[in-house]
């Protein structure tokens, strides 16, 4: 696979990592996906998105139900994509995680090297 971290953006990257967790539906894609966002996810910018993963190969659809709802799979070619891109994220983004102390974000904050870190980050020197 020739994609990398660059050409992706983060929508496609969560999509992915959402997908190899749960088989879901579109509708609740959009609502895993609205949470925490400033405005929520529409059915117009991820149906697209779905769209280009299936022809991509990179999740299977199947319609279950009483009306036929598309349930959205994660593929192996997609969970090896979502490995590789994660790996590339977590390379880039790592540094931005641990060092920087955004007061917001303190919740994302789970182990203690990290809450050591950003504990160490606000003690103030006389």
């Amino acid at each position: 696979m020739s994609i990398d971290i660059s050409t992706v953006s983060m929508l496609e990257l969560q999509t992915l990592w959402l997908l190899s967790s749960h088989d879901l539906h579109g509708y609740a894609l959009i609502q895993y996906l609205s949470k925490g966002r400033s405005s929520p996810l529409t059915p117009g910018t991820l149906y697209p998105l779905l769209g280009r993963f299936e022809r991509d190969g990179l999740i299977a659809v199947s319609e279950t139900g009483q009306r036929d709802k598309k349930v959205y799979t994660l593929t192996s070619d997609g969970r090896k994509l979502l490995d590789k891109l994660a790996h590339e994220f977590t390379e880039m983004f790592d540094g931005i995680y641990v060092k920087y102390h955004c007061s917001a974000c303190t919740h994302f904050l789970h182990d203690k090297e990290r809450i050591s870190i950003q504990n160490a980050g606000s003690v103030k020197h006389s």
